[in-house]
């Protein structure tokens, strides 16, 4: 349970909504989808909206990796529609129109959720889109089984190690003798995947039992070490640069920060042709996170336009700050369908180890040398006393 403890105080953070303002007509105000959900846990997905008054809503539709899974359109009847998708359980009962409630969660659910909203007449129609991922974690150690109480050198050591249903974005399963990472030829992988899409990770391990596997106690050691990995991405907010009616200027629309990186350094306009410079700041506890951010522009990797600022460190509080720069020309090669979207990337990770350790006793080849002395000892006796007695009766 501390991992779940732990990662859902994540979750809040990793909640991305985006907020459009100063904008007239529809208005999408509010996507809300977690990053990260527990393997069989319920969720709320939520899409708000605005409209001018006098204005009235088309649609309203939801789309789980270009897939529609829900819509609403009160022109028709029965005006709300749930469809059937695999890892997709949504309760209308419980739902409404600008809240999805899924019933519960499984690999399946993994995915990209869309939500767009359109207004009658013009069909004017704002769209958002957010990952989820979910996750699972072992609420026990790894299981290891087939290891007997004692072994004699050169015995047959076959033990398995089971850990899981698991699901993570990385997941690995290993062996230790006596501290010692074991060679990956002396291991056997046998995973099994579930019919839920979680997976138990099992690996056999098997070898002769010889001196440098004994401790100084006459022990043998195993240890088997599960780890499991979750890595996310959080978002800044979405900018948008857009043209307005019967304006020559660039205008910038902002959205609602929800704890991933900050953008910093944007005017409210733009000429058309200038260049757009923007800096996304992060502050992390840990060192090594700058090179993790990253600017997307219309939704594709901006590497060619972002420079890299030194990280800052702030000793006073044990955290650093780190910025990536952008610089974007305001061309119309680099707007669609008259807009720019700008927003700024951060992948975070979690890992989580779990241990398993088991000994069997051994009798070590010194004890076999030793009993094989004493038995020589043994044997030499009767010799000297036979030796004795006749070296006595010579004697005159």
């Amino acid at each position: 349970m501390w991992c779940s403890t732990h990662l859902s105080a994540v979750l809040l953070l990793a909640q991305k909504v985006t907020m459009l303002s100063g904008v007239t007509g529809l208005r999408l105000t509010q996507l809300g989808v977690p990053s990260l959900v527990r393997f069989g846990e319920p969720t709320w997905l939520n899409c708000s909206y605005a409209l001018d008054r006098g204005e009235r809503l088309y649609s309203i539709k939801w789309y789980k990796d270009n897939v529609e899974i829900y819509s609403h359109i009160p022109g028709e009847v029965p005006a709300t529609k749930a469809f059937q998708h695999p890892g997709v359980d949504i309760d209308l009962g419980r739902s409404t129109v600008s809240d999805l409630f899924l019933r519960s969660t499984d690999a399946m659910s993994d995915g990209r959720y869309r939500c767009e909203v359109s207004q009658e007449v013009s069909f004017t129609t704002e769209r958002a889109k957010k990952d989820l991922l979910v996750y699972d974690i072992p609420d026990s150690d790894p299981v290891v089984v087939g290891l007997h109480s004692a072994y004699r050198t050169n015995d047959l050591v076959n033990a398995t190690c089971y850990f899981g249903p698991l699901k993570g974005t990385s997941c690995s399963l290993s062996w230790y003798i006596n501290g010692t990472k074991v060679k990956k030829e002396l291991e056997s992988l046998m995973d099994r995947v579930h019919d839920d899409g979680r997976v138990t990770l099992v690996r056999s391990l098997v070898f002769s039992v010889q001196p440098r596997h004994v401790d100084h106690k006459g022990k043998l050691r195993l240890r088997c070490r599960g780890q499991i990995g979750v890595t996310y991405q959080l978002n800044s907010e979405e900018i948008r640069v857009r043209a307005r009616t019967n304006s020559s200027r660039l205008h910038v629309i902002r959205g609602t920060e929800m704890g991933g990186p900050q953008i910093a350094g944007l005017y409210s306009s733009y000429r058309k042709h200038d260049g757009l410079v923007a800096t996304c700041r992060t502050r992390e506890s840990l060192a090594g996170h700058r090179d993790n951010l990253t600017w997307f522009v219309n939704d594709r990797n901006a590497s060619d336009w972002t420079s890299l600022y030194p990280a800052v460190e702030l000793d006073s509080i044990h955290v650093q700050d780190s910025e990536l720069q952008l610089r974007v020309p305001l061309t119309p090669g680099n707007f669609q369908r008259n807009e720019l979207r700008l927003r700024c990337g951060m992948m975070r990770g979690e890992r989580f180890t779990r241990v398993a350790e088991v000994s069997a006793h051994v009798m070590h080849h010194r004890f076999s040398a030793q009993s094989s002395r004493s038995a020589s000892r043994c044997t030499t006796l009767p010799v000297a006393v036979v030796l004795l007695v006749t070296l006595t009766r010579w004697q005159p």
